[in-house]
């Protein structure tokens, strides 16, 4: 069954929530499968212009992930949460839930 609610806005926690899950699990991924490449010996990651390999690839790739989806959360947060805040300045928009049958779960 679907559930229509009609918002005046979306809170910026929430926003950025949503932005930070997305780039981690999409982009992060990436560059974490670029940090599990360069410890079996590829040049996929690099510190200041030169490879690093091995366990140290491997941690730089980890650690690389989560600045990268934090800065692309953070900056498209800034443009989405401005849009949204003059566009609901004027108008508001439905958000559709399918929720889900509780007794499916169990």
């Amino acid at each position: 069954m679907d559930k229509i609610i009609t918002s005046r806005g979306i809170r910026a926690g929430s926003l950025f929530k949503i932005l930070f899950i997305g780039h981690a699990f999409s982009f992060g991924l990436v560059v974490v499968l670029m940090g599990i490449f360069s410890f079996f010996g590829y040049e996929t990651v690099f510190l200041q212009g030169n490879p690093v390999f091995g366990i140290t690839g491997l941690m730089s790739g980890i650690f690389s992930a989560g600045i990268f989806a934090l800065l692309f959360s953070f900056f498209n947060w800034v443009f989405i949460f401005t849009g949204n805040w003059l566009y609901t300045r004027f108008r508001t928009y439905d958000i559709v839930i399918n929720e889900a049958d509780i007794s499916e779960n169990n």
